[in-house]
């Protein structure tokens, strides 16, 4: 028997989620009607599950409780009716990322629960964080028994993201051949373009950061580098410019990897953790997101986003990985305790963690899962 909300979410799909044709040639005027249809849909699809998060006993959970208070303080003056860009604007970080609320809700929901993954990756979509949102969408995908009305709300998702970011990134890709002309003042005129359009966006970040890093080393007298090569250690140390607009390329988008430059030991251990396991396990996800992976693909990712500071994407792969199992194992108390008290140090996330020790956990289940096809 299907969940009240599996029922409800069919029919907020059913609407008119609809997204601009965009050719190579589209306007920014489309790009923006674009990018505003994918942060109502992504709020939307959210605020669908916050609605059955309300539903249930939050004095039982009170991590959902609390979150959800944060939620509602967030979300006064979002009004639909509006273009988003007339929204009040939401920390996410503050909302999600480093909430501590948030992820003591986050082990108060049954393990990799599909209406979880969907309203963490509409609240990223709807910021404009769509890097990191078809990450985490694309990870959702991996747990078994995704209800097929699920699976229609994360690919909804996935779509609105690459609708989302499209524009942007043809004018990074613009700033990209003037760069490789050498003429690096249109190339940054480009990229500050893209970024005017897209603040998230790693890829323009990383390419501002790399030609900035290029005007600096040629004045230094240094040979220009390779475009598949990135400095570890050596040349000329980045300046201030250089390294904020890398770090702005790991932080919206984490799987930048020639953004993992420099002279910061944690940043070239991430790095090192990526290329090794991360990047190739992240791969076969990607090339097929819908498809099944092997445990040990999840655990490789894992272990890489942990070392590479990307904690949540890390905390929700391993949560797929005990939905999996169908039970925690004694290694993801430490690997949850290391993400967690990265990302929201507190009592919060102390308590999770004392629960997760004990054994005994209640969680809701807010989608029931189906026996996945072969």
């Amino acid at each position: 028997m299907k969940t009240r909300f599996v029922s409800v979410l069919a029919i907020g799909i059913g609407m008119s989620f609809c997204i601009p044709a965009m050719g190579q040639t589209a306007s920014t005027e489309d790009a923006s009607e674009a990018m505003s249809v994918a942060r109502r849909t992504g709020w939307q699809l959210a605020t669908l599950i916050v609605e059955t998060l309300k539903a249930g006993d939050q004095q039982k959970y009170p991590g959902i409780g609390a979150w959800l208070i944060d939620f509602d303080n967030a979300a006064k003056g979002v009004d639909l009716k509006q273009p988003p860009d007339q929204w009040p604007v939401v920390d996410i970080d503050a909302l999600v990322t480093n909430n501590p609320n948030f992820w003591q809700a986050h082990y108060e929901i049954a393990p990799g629960d599909p209406g979880l993954n969907t309203l963490h990756a509409g609240l990223l979509l709807s910021v404009g964080e769509s890097t990191r949102a078809s990450y985490l969408i694309a990870v959702a995908y991996q747990r078994p028994g995704i209800p097929k009305e699920l699976k229609q709300g994360l690919q909804i998702l996935l779509v609105n993201t690459q609708a989302y970011a499209k524009k942007s990134n043809d004018i990074t890709i613009r700033g990209n051949n003037l760069h490789d002309q050498g003429d690096y003042s249109g190339a940054m005129k480009e990229y500050q373009a893209a970024i005017a359009l897209w603040p998230q966006n790693g890829f323009a970040h990383y390419e501002m950061g790399n030609t900035l890093r290029e005007q600096q080393t040629s004045k230094a007298g240094e040979k220009k580098l390779p475009p598949d090569k990135v400095i570890v250690n050596s040349g000329v140390k980045n300046s201030l410019e250089v390294d904020a607009a890398f770090a702005k390329a790991r932080k919206y988008d984490p799987f930048q990897l020639k953004a993992y430059q420099g002279t910061d030991q944690e940043v070239l251990r991430g790095l090192m953790a990526l290329a090794k396991k991360g990047m190739p396990a992240w791969q076969k996800i990607a090339s097929n997101p819908q498809k099944k992976q092997a445990d040990k693909v999840l655990e490789d990712l894992a272990d890489a986003c942990q070392v590479a500071g990307i904690h949540d994407l890390a905390l929700v792969t391993r949560q797929i990985l005990v939905a999996r199992r169908k039970d925690y194992a004694p290694a993801d108390h430490p690997f949850i305790s290391k993400s967690l008290r990265a990302l929201a140090p507190g009592e919060q996330s102390e308590a999770v963690l004392k629960r997760l020790a004990t054994g005994t956990l209640s969680v809701r289940q807010l989608v029931v899962p189906e026996r996945d096809e072969p």
